[in-house]
C-alpha cells in the first residue's frame, strides 16, 4: 500500500506542478461590473493590481466597445474574459470577488429584484466572498441631450439631460442591505466636479501610509447598528475600519427646493454640518468582506459634451492620479494623488484574503506581454475643457502559442515521469 501511494504522489505531483507553472485554474476570480454603468476609465489600475488573477468583465451584449476590452487585456497578457448581460445566470459562475462601479451616467441602469437574488446566492454559496460597491454623492450631473431625427440629430442644452446621483446611492444601498452589511452611503455629498475634496488615507489601513486621494464626487458613508446611525469615523466599531475619511461640508444638490423630496434628504448626517466623514471603509463578515467607498473605482460621470452625434463622456473618480484646478492667477495647478495606489492596494487585500498563501504570487506574477499602460484621466477644473483620452491598445496573444506551451510541459512531464518510474520497477524488483 506504501508503495502504490509512493507510486501515485510520484505521478501527480509533476501534474500538478506543470499546470501551476503554466497558470492551471487561477486561484482568484474577479468580476468586473461594466454592464450598470458601462465607462471604464480606471480599469486598467484594476487589472494590473493582480496580473495573476483571473478577470471577467460583465458588459452589455449590444457595446462593441466594451467586448473590444477583453481583446485589448489579452493583447496585453492578462487572463480576461467578457461575460454579458446584468448578473443573470451562470454571469457569477466561479467568482471570488465582485466589484461594482458608481451607478451614475447618462446610460446607467439600476439592479432588477431577480438580479438581487442571484447575488445574494452568489454571496451566500461560498466563504471568503469579496464585494467592492461604490457610490458617488448626491450630485446632478447636466450634460447636452441628442435627439435623432432621421438621418440627422438635434444638440440641446436647454432644457439639459440630466444623471442623478442619488441613483447610484440608493442601488448602492439596495445591495449592501440585501448581503446583510451594516454600511450605508448617505443621501448626501461632501464633494462635485467644481469642488472636489481631498480624501486622507488612514494611516496603516490596507498596509499603506498617510496619504490623499481625490475625490471629484463623493458621498458620506454611515453605519446602521440596529435601530441607529453611527459614523464610524468617530466610533470604534466590531468589523469595520475605515480606510479614506475626508474633512468637508454635508450638501445636497439632488434635492432642490422647488422639488422637495423628503426621500432624498441625507439620512445620518445633516445639510450644512462641517467635519470629518467616512468615505470608503471595510466591512468583515463571518468569512466575507465588503468594501464600500462613496466614490467611484471605476468609470464615473462627471460630465459629457456632445460631438455630432456622438456623446463623450467625461470620466473621474478614486483612481485618479492627479487633478488641476485654475488658479486665480489664470495659471493651472497640478497636484499628484494616490488613488492608483488605494485601488491596488484594495484589490491586494482582497485577494490575500481569498488565497491566502498563494495571493502573493498572483500579485507579483507578470503579465505575458511586457507592456507600457498609460493612465489617462485629465481634468482642467472646467466642464467646458475637461478631456478624457484612453490608453493605446498594445501587446499582442495568440492562444495557440499558450496552448503550444502547455503540451511541450506536459511532454516533458510525461517523459521524467515515465523515467521515475522505471528507476522505482527496478527499485522495488532488487527488494
Amino acid at each position: 500500500m506504501l508503495r502504490s501511494a509512493l507510486l501515485l504522489t510520484v505521478l501527480i505531483s509533476p501534474l500538478l506542478g506543470v499546470l501551476i507553472a503554466s497558470g492551471g485554474n487561477p486561484v482568484v476570480t474577479i468580476a468586473v461590473d461594466l454592464y450598470h454603468a458601462p465607462y471604464s476609465n480606471g480599469l486598467d489600475v484594476l487589472i494590473e493590481s493582480c496580473p495573476g488573477c483571473r478577470w471577467i468583465l460583465v458588459v452589455y451584449a449590444y457595446d462593441p466597445g466594451a467586448w473590444a476590452l477583453g481583446d485589448r487585456y489579452r493583447g496585453m497578457g492578462y487572463n480576461v474574459e467578457v461575460r454579458q448581460g446584468g448578473f443573470g445566470e451562470g454571469v457569477l459562475d466561479g467568482v471570488d470577488m465582485l466589484v461594482i462601479g458608481a451607478f451614475h451616467g447618462d446610460r446607467a441602469r439600476g439592479f432588477e429584484d431577480w438580479e438581487l437574488g442571484s447575488l445574494t446566492g452568489w454571496w451566500a454559496s461560498g466563504e471568503r466572498r469579496v464585494i467592492w460597491i461604490a457610490s458617488v454623492g448626491d450630485f446632478i450631473v447636466e450634460y447636452p441631450r441628442i435627439t435623432s431625427l432621421g438621418p440627422t440629430c438635434i444638440v440641446s442644452n436647454n432644457p439639459p439631460a440630466r444623471a442623478f446621483g442619488w441613483h447610484s446611492q440608493f442601488n448602492a444601498n439596495r445591495l449592501l442591505e440585501a448581503l446583510g452589511s451594516r454600511i450605508r452611503v448617505d443621501m448626501a455629498s461632501i464633494s462635485s466636479p467644481w469642488g472636489p475634496v481631498e480624501g486622507f488615507i488612514v494611516s496603516g489601513a490596507l498596509g499603506l501610509k498617510e496619504g490623499k486621494v481625490i475625490l471629484p464626487m463623493a458621498a458620506p458613508l454611515y453605519v446602521v447598528q440596529g435601530n441607529t446611525t453611527v459614523n464610524p469615523f468617530n466610533t470604534s466599531l466590531e468589523g469595520i475600519s475605515v480606510v479614506v475619511y475626508a474633512e468637508s461640508t454635508i450638501s445636497n444638490y439632488d434635492n432642490p427646493r422647488e422639488v422637495r423630496d423628503l426621500s432624498k434628504d441625507p439620512v445620518f448626517y445633516e445639510k450644512g454640518a462641517k467635519g470629518t466623514y467616512p468615505v470608503m471603509v471595510v466591512e468583515r463578515l463571518e468569512g466575507r468582506m465588503v468594501v464600500v467607498s462613496g466614490d467611484t473605482m471605476v468609470g464615473g460621470f462627471i460630465g459629457a459634451y456632445a460631438s455630432g452625434c456622438h456623446l463623450n463622456v467625461i470620466q473621474a473618480g478614486l483612481y485618479s492620479p492627479y487633478w488641476e484646478w485654475p488658479a486665480s492667477t489664470g495659471e493651472v495647478r497640478k497636484e499628484n494623488y494616490e488613488g492608483p495606489a488605494l485601488v491596488k492596494a484594495t484589490i491586494a487585500h482582497a485577494v490575500r484574503f481569498i488565497a491566502g498563501e498563494r495571493a502573493e504570487e498572483l500579485l507579483s506574477r507578470k503579465p505575458r506581454t511586457e507592456t507600457t499602460t498609460e493612465h489617462t484621466m485629465y481634468t482642467t477644473g472646467y466642464p467646458e475643457s475637461w478631456y478624457v483620452t484612453q490608453a493605446p491598445e498594445t501587446g499582442y496573444y495568440v492562444e495557440g502559442e499558450r496552448l503550444a506551451e502547455l503540451l511541450t510541459r506536459l511532454a516533458l512531464v510525461f517523459i521524467v515521469t515515465f523515467v521515475i518510474v522505471l528507476s522505482l520497477l527496478r527499485l522495488l524488483r532488487r527488494a
